[in-house]
């Protein structure tokens, strides 16, 4: 661990007390069932959704989203990269933030997509990736998902680039994009080492201290490849340095698509994955049992999933104050009903617990306050699944209030 990581007693405590006057200030976790929601980013205009959303919050209590602010959809439309924050434990949200220049250098030729955010908590310091995609082709056609991965190389003649922006002042202001798309390449006819959702920091083991993002990457045998989703995995990305130098790690297996990470009481990391369509609608898991460097083979689960993301994250039961794992998804087969479920072993089983929207829902993200109140970001509408940003605030004794 560098020198530039290490914090003071002084320091610590100083970055501490926004989230311990959070505390005094009344925002205690309740003893009794609490749970409410509400649409914190509405797409008035029939034209584009809100997408995509990652949540993060900081030990000062700061809760941080970044999302896509689409004009159409994945691909062959424009894409920007945008962040709302709350400090005051999801009560209020800000207005939203353009994450890169507004006159950044052919900005309006490409897609930008905000694909991965990790805090180290050692610093303090926020890193968010940001992805650009080319819209056309040489010949001005628009550019489709198919096409993309069966052209990577294509695409990066073209302007595909990764870059990582970061935040030391709890997401107020944002560096300039910093360009990092060799650190991602693992194989040159393989998609890049794509950050997908969040990141975690390793607390414990030999490893800790280490930055992880779980990826999603394409790995043909050859390029140029045909479009086939059997290419298709999940992976770990990782940093020792807080976020200056990446290094791409293992694969979970073929089939696979967007995956959610969390680190278990060993030191070991867990993926919890969605199939890629074609395959059967239930949850996938792996681990990796040495900081994301290699993974072992993804195992089937009878948990059923809509083929669509999950959110993720850990906290201390209160119950028996140990450590359980929490997820977010949309049971299926459609694309609504988004519900919260707990692991009491880590991982290995999970139980159904209450429906946070029974509404047309999708991807999904989980972070857990300094109170313990837990908040749940995701894509609702009233028609579809995908158009605006909610946000879901509840505690533990209402997970479990029959």
């Amino acid at each position: 661990m560098t020198k530039q990581h290490k914090t003071d007693w002084l320091s610590g405590i100083i970055k501490l007390v926004p989230g311990m006057l959070f505390l005094m200030l009344g925002y205690g976790a309740e003893s009794e069932p609490f749970f409410e929601k509400k649409i914190i980013l509405e797409r008035r205009e029939k034209k584009g959704t809100y997408a995509i959303p990652k949540l993060v919050v900081t030990k000062a209590g700061t809760a941080i989203v970044v999302l896509q602010d689409r004009q159409g959809g994945d691909w062959a439309a424009h894409i920007d990269p945008i962040m709302i924050r709350s400090l005051d434990g999801g009560k209020t949200w800000s207005s939203s933030i353009l994450l890169i220049p507004e006159d950044f250098p052919e900005r309006k030729n490409f897609h930008f997509k905000p694909t991965g955010i990790v805090i180290d908590h050692l610093s303090g310091r926020i890193l968010v990736f940001i992805s650009r995609s080319p819209l056309v082709d040489r010949e001005g056609q628009p550019i489709q998902e198919r096409w993309f991965y069966s052209n990577i190389q294509e695409t990066r003649s073209l302007g595909r680039a990764w870059f990582l922006i970061y935040s030391d002042d709890q997401g107020a202001t944002w560096s300039y994009p910093n360009e990092i798309t060799s650190q991602l390449i693992k194989k040159q006819h393989w998609q890049e080492w794509s950050p997908v959702h969040t990141g975690i920091q390793l607390a414990s083991g030999t490893h800790a201290g280490r930055l992880v993002l779980p990826v999603r990457c394409y790995c043909p045998d050859s390029d140029p490849g045909k479009h086939d989703l059997k290419f298709q995995s999940n992976g770990l990305l990782f940093s020792d340095d807080g976020g200056l130098t990446w290094i791409p790690g293992g694969r979970s297996g073929p089939g696979l698509g967007e995956c959610s990470i969390a680190e278990r009481s060993d030191g070991s990391i867990y993926l919890n994955q969605r199939p890629s369509p074609g395959r059967k609608g239930q949850r996938w898991s792996a681990i990796s049992n040495d900081g994301g460097i290699t993974i072992e083979e993804a195992v089937s689960s009878d948990f059923k999933d809509a083929l669509c993301h999950a959110g993720l994250t850990t906290m201390i039961d209160k119950a028996n104050d140990k450590r359980i794992f929490l997820l977010s998804n949309v049971p299926g087969p459609k694309r609504r009903g988004l519900t919260i479920s707990v692991s009491p072993d880590e991982g290995i089983s999970w139980k159904r617990l209450r429906e946070i929207d029974e509404s047309p829902t999708a991807y999904s993200d989980l972070a857990v306050l300094p109170n313990k109140m837990i908040l749940c970001v995701y894509e609702t509408g009233k028609h579809t699944s995908r158009k605006n940003l909610a946000i879901a605030r509840f505690n533990q004794e209402w997970m479990r209030a029959k």
